[in-house]
């Protein structure tokens, strides 16, 4: 029997034309191989057992964490937060600066609000893990199970650097870690050309921008330059395809909804309330901003690589445990002068990342290209960063300040494994199942390093550990004695006599929200920035409630009342909780009381 071809059939039309390949953007995503799974359930066990120790212990957030929580339960009350936490900076610019936004508070108030600090630790554990399945899914869209396996592990490596308990601190300057590690993962997305990612960006640039000055230029800039390669990717694919754009149109809707929500608080106090944002680039761009105080000592460009080049960029990197020794062991004071070291380590790393971005533009390597392009574009961004980021009081550079460099300086080591994985694997295909492998034991060796509790961050270590007890006595005695004295609010709360900076000066105000009596703080003073100025004391409250800590805690006046004390584990320091009756001003003081309430 004759087979039939197309010569057969008598066909002598054209050759079809061959067929279109397909645009890796829209390329339909595989199911996630049992390997990828597992690598997630990795990175997530540290923060799922952590929460978890947390529900089981009683924890409760100390310092400064606590205040955020105890700021989360304002939203969508009579003093909702319409800015972020109050800035130390305030101090060296003269005047009262907020950070930017309060979406960060947003997003752990429906947890906080039921209860405060088993709610704290769902919460914040919820935001984390959600960064965490970001960057996992991103990873996985741009580069398969080997990069989201990799990219797990890299995850892992920024958890351990930092130990597990940190993965429960409201501070901004760690809750931010793993949503800039997300929104550095969705920028490669976005120079590569997704337009799912442009949402996505504005969404993660908007709560890192909103939530801690230091964060802002690097993720300004990141989130810029992306944009703009986003656009050219975009306008550089074939315009027939139907329906392009409608698609972009979609796109653009959806991101200006995304802006317009989390930027509607912010903007409605710049023309409503305070005006903090006007404020903030003023000080920022004026040019006596930084005139006084620590902030005039910028570091400068030299400086800045220096203390660039002094974090996560050489040894230990980003190892184990590493952000407990950030710029090293020794607090930094004054100028920081540049030095070859520094300017070395940085060009390394640049000629490094130049490398992988040459080679994956010369084998058509997109994703890697946009990875490339995303870390050369972040370490100048740091180094900008680094440069502009005032010290703090007494000139000092303090550590937290530069805990952005971590996630940082895993994408710079992400993107040069990545780069060398590539050459790999462009010349023996066989040795991309041993970088897996690789990968995947990397990544389990990491997870069972970090899933014990644990804090390489003294103050997150002494807080989450040696003074929980103190704490827990603390709340119980002022949970005990509210119930014998039946105090009622508006009382006063003042910390002027807190000369220690107590660890538990915080966590109590969560106890009178949740009995429903109203605090105050007296005029023109941080705490009521820190806790809206709708609570300025106008000569209302019955009582005056005082911090005491150290020595102040033996002078007590007469008709003060000690209604719970501890005393701080650490540093054998005496806590005190004192009441005082509050003498009832007359209508003049009141009025002068109300004036100095109006800002």
């Amino acid at each position: 029997m004759t087979e039939v071809t197309a010569t057969d059939l008598g066909y002598a039309g054209p050759a079809p034309p061959p067929e279109r390949p397909r645009d890796p953007a829209t390329a339909p995503l595989e199911p996630a191989t049992t390997l990828e799974w597992v690598a997630l359930a990795l990175a997530l066990a540290p923060i799922l057992v952590v929460v978890g120790w947390a529900l089981s212990t009683g924890w409760q957030p100390l310092g400064d964490s606590a205040q955020i929580v105890v700021r989360s339960r304002d939203v969508l009350t009579q003093h909702h937060p319409f800015l972020g936490a109050w800035s130390s900076s305030s101090q060296d610019v003269g005047q009262d600066l907020n950070n930017l936004g309060p979406l960060y508070v947003d997003l752990i108030a429906p947890f906080t609000k039921v209860t405060p600090w088993a709610g704290a630790a769902i919460g914040i554990g919820l935001v984390n893990a959600a960064s965490v399945v970001g960057v996992w899914a991103v990873a996985r869209r741009l580069f398969g199970p080997t990069g989201s396996v990799g990219a797990m592990a890299a995850t892992v490596a920024l958890e351990a650097s930092m130990g597990s308990q940190a993965l429960l601190e409201a501070r901004q300057q760690i809750a931010l870690l793993l949503p800039f590690w997300c929104l550095l993962w969705v920028a490669v997305a976005l120079w590569d050309g997704r337009a799912w990612a442009l949402p996505v960006a504005v969404f993660l640039g908007s709560l890192v921008v909103q939530t801690h000055f230091t964060f802002v230029y690097q993720a300004l800039i990141v989130l810029a330059l992306a944009t703009v390669a986003y656009v050219r990717r975009r306008g550089r694919r074939g315009r027939a395809r139907s329906g392009r754009e409608m698609d972009a149109g979609i796109t653009l809707g959806w991101t200006a909804i995304v802006a317009l929500v989390c930027w509607v608080q912010p903007l409605w106090d710049q023309f409503f309330g305070l005006g903090n944002l006007g404020k903030v680039l003023g000080a920022g761009g004026g040019d006596d901003a930084g005139t006084t105080g620590a902030a005039s000592l910028r570091p400068g460009l030299g400086g800045g690589v220096e203390l660039v080049s002094r974090t996560s960029l050489r040894p230990p990197f980003w190892f184990p445990g590493s952000l407990g020794s950030a710029l090293g062991d020794e607090p930094l004071t004054g100028r920081v002068h540049a030095t070859a070291t520094g300017w070395l380590t940085v060009a390394a790393w640049a000629l490094a990342l130049a490398a992988v971005a040459w080679w994956a533009r010369r084998h058509d390597r997109r994703p890697l290209g946009a990875l490339a392009g995303v870390a050369l574009v972040a370490l100048a961004a740091s180094v900008v960063a680094a440069s502009l980021i005032p010290p703090a009081a007494f000139t000092v550079l303090p550590p937290q300040n530069y805990y952005w460099m971590w996630p940082v300086g895993l994408l710079l080591s992400v993107t040069v494994v990545a780069g060398a994985v590539a050459v790999a694997t462009e010349h023996r295909a066989s040795a991309e199942p041993v970088v897996l492998v690789a990968a995947a034991a990397a990544l389990g060796a990491l997870a069972l390093v970090t899933v014990r509790p644990a804090s390489s961050l003294a103050y997150v270590d002494r807080e989450a550990n040696r003074e929980q007890a103190a704490a827990r006595i603390l709340d119980r005695r002022f949970d005990a004695a509210l119930d014998r004295s039946g105090l009622e609010g508006p009382v006063v709360v003042d910390f002027d006599r807190d000369l220690d900076f107590s660890t538990h000066r915080y966590s109590f105000l969560a106890e009178l929200q949740s009995r429903g009596i109203e605090f105050t703080f007296d005029a023109r003073t941080a705490d009521l920035r820190r806790f809206g100025d709708r609570r300025c004391e106008r000569g209302k409250a019955r009582y005056r409630l005082f911090v005491l800590s150290g020595g102040a805690l033996g002078t007590l006046e007469e008709g003060q009342l000690v209604l719970a004390r501890t005393r701080e584990v650490t540093t054998g320091v005496p806590v005190g909780l004192v009441l005082q009756a509050e003498p009832r001003p007359t209508p003049e003081e009141r009025a002068a009381m109300s004036d100095r309430c109006r800002r």
